[in-house]
């Protein structure tokens, strides 16, 4: 299975590259894929490349989602 992580731009970087804030780590990612991207947006990262734009509210339901997966609750938001 795939999953691709919603994570915020924090800073945009030369050659197609940004920086990207996951918990408490900054990851240098693609960001060809999505070469509009700005510092403040949220991407949806997968294997290192950013797929696309997602909005702040997409991601956090995204986070709740994750997090309802890691303590093992049903996943209610999707379902139903």
């Amino acid at each position: 299975m795939c999953l691709g992580i919603p994570v915020p731009v924090t800073k945009i970087l030369d050659g197609g590259f940004a920086e990207v804030k996951i918990g408490d780590t900054v990851k240098k990612i693609n960001i060809a894929m999505v070469p509009d991207a700005e510092v403040g947006e949220y991407l949806v990262l997968h294997a290192g490349f950013a797929i696309t734009k997602i909005s702040a509210e997409e991601a956090e339901k995204t986070y709740q989602m994750l997090e309802e997966i890691e303590h093992g609750r049903e996943i209610k938001s999707i379902f139903g």
